[in-house]
């Protein structure tokens, strides 16, 4: 009882996968990640995702697959106890739910716990919106995994803001934002995640005109861009060098 909207929103999101799933069949289609065909395979790609020896006659990475490390091996352990062809199924309706679930507690804090119907009715809003739709009806791992992560990030985000001497949130932005990184396999997302929180940041900055929150503010950004690292250098290092690949592959000459 005390935590009813967090069952409501599970509820919500199983009846939504029980209605789109079709039993006995892959969930495919354009442009998307099967690293459930070969779990191992896909964590060997993503481990050496600087180079991509499987394409054409090898060549480095234009996107950001050492970003997918950590779905992957996600995948691979799901895939002992999951038949092949339900595990994408499973992996893009989880984000759904996480997605939803997240927008529990951030809600929540904007409205200083005031109101749960508010913070369901906008969990409901995130879930069933025309964007949300547009996401999944021809899902792809990195958007669906910020989906999910979006709303969580934010959270703790503005969490440490105002609690930033507190090791508890301290320990849930790492855990939160590291599972997140599978999100940033395109690159520009990390971009677009960037910006919004750095509109909060600068939100809480004009509201309190602390030189605290700016300060705390870059502590939490710079936090995320160490985290990230492990990606974002290989990209620097592609783009420096390789950045024509890009530009002369077939599809976009076309």
């Amino acid at each position: 009882k005390t935590h009813y909207e967090y069952a409501i929103v599970f509820l919500i999101v199983l009846i939504i996968f029980l209605i789109n799933y079709t039993p006995s069949t892959y969930l495919m289609g354009w442009d998307n990640l099967q690293t459930d065909l070969n779990p191992a395979l896909g964590i060997k790609r993503s481990f050496q995702g600087v180079w991509q020896e499987y394409q054409s006659f090898g060549l480095t990475s234009g996107l950001a697959h050492t970003a997918d490390l950590l779905r992957s091996v996600f995948i691979w352990i799901i895939s002992f106890a999951l038949p092949s062809n339900l595990i994408r199924y499973f992996y893009h309706f989880l984000m759904v739910l996480v997605g939803g679930l997240g927008m529990l507690p951030l809600l929540k804090t904007i409205l200083d716990g005031k109101n749960k119907t508010f913070a369901l009715l906008g969990a409901f809003f995130y879930i069933f919106n025309y964007g949300t739709v547009q996401i999944f009806y021809l899902p792809w791992e990195s958007f669906s995994t910020f989906f999910a992560f979006l709303p969580w990030g934010l959270w703790v985000f503005i969490k440490l803001l105002e609690n930033i001497d507190k090791k508890k949130y301290w320990m849930l932005f790492f855990a939160i934002n590291l599972l997140a990184t599978p999100s940033f396999y395109i690159q520009t997302i990390f971009l677009v995640y960037m910006l919004i929180l750095m509109c909060v940041a600068i939100g809480y900055c004009l509201e309190t005109r602390s030189i605290k929150v700016l300060k705390n503010s870059f502590l939490i950004i710079s936090a995320i861009l160490l985290l990230n690292s492990f990606w974002i250098l290989p990209q620097i290092y592609s783009f420096i060098t390789r950045a024509e690949i890009i530009a002369s592959a077939k599809n976009n000459l076309l």
